[in-house]
């Protein structure tokens, strides 16, 4: 079984089906309440994030990124697990905000060159390892 290590961002073990988004997804119009990626052009346009187990670089755009991610959240509609290749303080606000586990900051490979859309993972937030359980 193949495992990816980093570091612990907020505890808590997930499993699920991953969805990558190797540009990550803008926050402000690029995630609608539903969970639906929004985003124009983006390769995972039209799916929902519920569920998943998102696997990105880090946040992208502006300081309402963490909060898009906590209306999705109100909605019931939050993602499983969180990836991400580095942190940044929109990342982390995002994972403690809405209380669900991730992991960041990857000492041998990047997730997102790693994982695919589809892939079954389990991600643990208390230890920081990624368990690939099955590739799409």
């Amino acid at each position: 079984m193949e495992k990816l290590m980093g570091r612990p961002v907020f505890p808590g073990v997930a499993e699920g089906e991953v969805i990558l988004c190797p540009d990550s997804i803008q926050g402000f119009l690029g995630i609608a309440a539903s969970g639906v990626i929004v985003e124009k052009g983006h390769p995972e346009e039209g799916k929902n994030v519920k569920g998943k187990i998102l696997v990105m670089p880090s946040s992208k755009g502006s300081i309402a990124w963490a909060m898009s991610f906590k209306q999705v959240a109100l909605e019931g509609n939050a993602p499983l697990a969180w990836a991400f290749t580095k942190i940044d303080s929109k990342c982390a606000t995002a994972a403690v905000s809405l209380r669900i586990p991730a992991v960041a900051d990857f000492k041998d490979a990047d997730p997102c060159a790693v994982l695919k859309t589809g892939d079954i993972i389990r991600l643990d937030g208390n230890t920081g390892v990624i368990e690939i359980l099955k590739k799409a």
